[in-house]
């Protein structure tokens, strides 16, 4: 641990990350390691790992509300990140790299709709009707019941 200290300070972001890394090996719940992982991986830009480990540490020592911001929006830029790659991959018509962003996406937000709708189109243009439907379905599924009565084109009160 303090070699991870040393490189970090010695801002050796590499050293630093894989002592740490053979820290939280050693012991999983190493709440440390854990936390200086997540950092580095927020100061790269490595946004859904921050998050991932930004959860663990909360799973260890669940009352750390600066934690949960970090988690929160290291998950926010991580799906940002993912959203404007498929975007552009779609605006550059490649079709099945922008499919897997939005996949990679609805990992992060499993329970989005709009995440759901983008896929059910990016599927309806490579001509995958049968998964497109089930992403429909799944948009159904997410929305309360008078959001998709309206979508549907009639009121909740009908």
């Amino acid at each position: 641990m303090i070699e991870g200290y040393v490189a970090l300070y010695r801002a050796d972001d590499t050293a630093a990350r894989t002592k740490f890394t053979q820290a939280l090996t050693m012991n999983p719940n190493n709440r440390i390691a854990m936390y200086y992982l997540a950092e580095l991986a927020y100061a790269h830009g490595e946004y859904a790992r921050a998050a991932t480990l930004y959860a663990q540490l909360l799973s260890i020592a669940p009352y750390q509300p600066e934690i949960e911001t970090k988690r929160q929006k290291a998950f926010l830029l991580a799906t940002e990140n993912l959203l404007r790659a498929a975007a552009r991959a779609e605006a550059e018509n490649r079709l099945a790299e922008a499919e897997d962003y939005y996949r990679q996406a609805l990992k992060i937000a499993p329970a989005e709709a709009a995440l759901h709708a983008r896929l059910a189109d990016l599927l309806t243009k490579e001509n995958k009707i049968q998964e497109a439907n089930l992403e429909r379905k799944a948009v159904q599924d997410l929305l309360p019941a008078h959001v998709t009565a309206t979508v549907k084109g009639r009121s909740a009160d009908d």
